[in-house]
């Protein structure tokens, strides 16, 4: 719902712009935090947080969506790049298995399945058509799976266990509460989410020869505060675009 809303766009919500909405990964170690402390409210805390500091996102859109001439090509690259960086260590778990307590972790197997499929991914990008091409990562990864399939590398039967659909429970962890250090923390959370968000949303502009002006980047930055104050309804937290 927040990629819809997002691309397809509402009357002051959404760049209109390929984008995918997700969570954002900036605010995993204040999560952690919040977590971890004592008195420190759990999960429900944590939601509240995400709800309370994207309203204050919310509403300093409107100023912080003026400052696009701040933001040059450099400063957009850069901050891509970094959050690229930052999510290397979780590819870099994933290739050796995911899960470290198990004895098949970096094994020659998980490790060789990771580089074929990457393999993969290069060949249908340069030697496919335009379409196969822009599908080369969703093609590769149905195609590692049904190699990891083939080598036996599989476990599918949970998937028949449970519904076919399924809606998300409101409020499944409880009721969110509200702590103030939990709020500040999790608002410079939202001041990085709104950084990656305008430069992810800048840099689409500029891939697909698109102006964007700081009242479609102000949609865009709505959309996401608009997804965030929602997200922890059903469970989910501060929405970024990619």
């Amino acid at each position: 719902l927040a990629t819809l809303l997002q691309t397809l766009g509402l009357p002051f919500f959404g760049c209109q712009l390929p984008l995918v909405q997700g969570v954002s990964f900036a605010g995993v170690a204040t999560m952690g935090a919040i977590l971890g402390s004592q008195g420190g409210g759990g999960l429900p805390a944590v939601l509240g947080a995400v709800m309370a500091a994207s309203l204050i996102g919310f509403l300093i859109t409107p100023v912080f969506s003026r400052i696009t001439k701040f933001f040059p090509p450099l400063v957009t690259g850069i901050v891509i790049t970094t959050i690229g960086l930052t999510l290397m260590p979780v590819a870099a778990r994933w290739v050796m298995g995911g899960n470290s307590a198990s004895p098949e972790f970096g094994s020659v197997a998980n490790i060789g399945l990771a580089a074929l499929t990457f393999a993969i991914v290069l060949l249908l990008s340069k030697l496919g058509s335009a379409t196969i091409s822009r599908l080369s990562i969703l093609l590769a990864m149905v195609a590692g799976t049904l190699i990891a399939w083939a080598l036996g590398m599989t476990d599918f039967s949970k998937v028949t266990e449970g519904p076919i659909f399924a809606f998300p429970t409101p409020f499944h962890f409880g009721m969110p509460t509200f702590h103030i250090a939990a709020i500040l923390s999790m608002c410079i959370v939202i001041m990085v989410t709104l950084v990656e968000t305008s430069a992810d949303i800048l840099a689409v502009g500029e891939i697909i020869d698109t102006k964007v002006d700081s009242k479609r980047l102000g949609n865009g930055l709505r959309a996401d505060m608009a997804s965030s104050i929602l997200a922890p309804i059903f469970g989910s937290f501060t929405q970024s675009a990619f």
